[in-house]
């Protein structure tokens, strides 16, 4: 799934998405958002903020499909 989607037409006048951001990296991008503004302390680290914000984000996803 993708957030911000782009929908174009194509030859046959059919309409379908061609770009997009992924739906998953939109959410981990928010997550990591809010990871960054919320730990003042250098320890947490970027890596840990990554992962961190790669479970949000599957977190968010699979509560989606509920």
């Amino acid at each position: 799934m993708k957030a911000f989607p782009v929908v174009v037409p194509d030859v046959d006048e059919n309409y379908s998405i061609q770009s997009g951001m992924d739906l998953r990296d939109y959410f981990a991008g928010l997550a990591m958002q809010y990871f960054l503004a919320s730990y003042v302390d250098d320890d947490l680290g970027i890596d840990r903020v990554a992962v961190l914000s790669y479970a949000a984000a599957d977190s968010m996803m699979k509560a989606r499909q509920k």
